[in-house]
């Protein structure tokens, strides 16, 4: 079933389908705009993936989709009614800072910050010392990291048994200064559990076999793939091992990060990853790939969905 994070996400694409409306002032569209109608099959997915019936909102209009959410789903329960109202507060904050309108949707900006903040106080949701007034799309962001950190964290207590980390960063050491430290911390602002060799190798420990045996006891490995990657004894060592696991088990777990590398140059060097999809990351000038949030962003998601696969 759904956590409050997917059920915030679902309340932000409700909350900017109606918004849609309100700015197309369509009130006798069924479906909406045709440039509203790929949100509408989105939400109409999303509810039947977790076991809903969609038939409600055949003759409901664009203005009534949140009304028509909490008469026909809406669990009664307080954590999943904040995080539907959260998600929609959040993209109506977001709306009215991107057309620097105070009163769009009948909201002030004011008002919104408050109605976000109780909600985030009943779901018990910590926010890092942002200011909502002046940072408010960094306040944005600060908010869903909390609720995706308050879902994994529940997913996580769901599992009888689960990884000691739920990824390991494996890397170069050449690419730690300039990349993969920064990459880490972005992670980690999540609460993602992490084996990061210079974080986790203590005064006196067999580096070898801490290494080898973390290898088994973490959910996913982000392999950050440069060229300082190849041919170093000790980062193939950990590939291999994360390979071996993969193919055995038949479950995802290897992650591949391309860093300041072509796809042919990896696929040519390791013909075992052809197959496997990769990100390619965002370097110096280059912004043709993810960034380091949105790398976080996407491994918290796909532990919410391997911690809910096994409950």
């Amino acid at each position: 079933m759904p956590g409050v994070y997917d059920w915030m996400k679902l309340g932000s694409m409700i909350g900017k389908i109606s918004a849609e409306w309100k700015l197309c002032k369509m009130p006798d569209m069924l479906v909406g705009p045709e440039d509203l109608e790929e949100e509408d099959l989105e939400i109409r997915t999303m509810l039947m993936r977790w076991g809903y019936d969609t038939k409600f909102l055949d003759d409901v209009k664009i203005n009534q989709y949140e009304s028509a959410i909490y008469k026909n789903i809406l669990p009664e329960n307080k954590d999943v009614r904040n995080s539907f109202t959260l998600g929609i507060y959040l993209i109506e904050l977001e709306i009215i800072e991107a057309n620097h309108d105070d009163f769009f949707l009948g909201w002030n900006k004011k008002t919104l910050i408050n109605s976000i903040e109780h909600s985030c106080v009943i779901l018990g949701v910590y926010i890092h010392d942002t200011d909502p007034e002046t940072e408010t799309l960094e306040y944005i962001e600060e908010v869903k990291k909390g609720v995706i950190y308050l879902q994994v964290s529940s997913d996580r207590q769901m599992v009888e048994k689960y990884k000691q980390y739920d990824v390991f960063i494996s890397h170069a050491t050449k690419d730690k200064i300039e990349y993969v430290d920064s990459l880490k911390k972005e992670i980690k602002k999540l609460d993602i559990s992490i084996f990061y060799d210079t974080d986790e190798l203590k005064w006196g420990d067999n580096w070898k076999k801490k290494i080898l045996s973390s290898t088994e006891k973490s959910e996913f490995a982000i392999i950050v793939i440069s060229e300082n990657f190849f041919d170093r004894e000790w980062t193939e060592k950990e590939l291999n091992a994360f390979l071996n696991r993969q193919n055995n088990t038949e479950q995802k777990i290897v992650l591949p990060l391309l860093y300041n590398i072509t796809p042919e140059k990896v696929k040519e060097k390791y013909p075992g990853l052809a197959d496997i999809q990769y990100l390619i990351a965002n370097y110096g000038s280059k912004k043709n790939g993810f960034s380091k949030k949105d790398i976080a962003l996407k491994l918290a998601s796909l532990l919410i969905d391997r911690y809910k696969s096994t409950r």
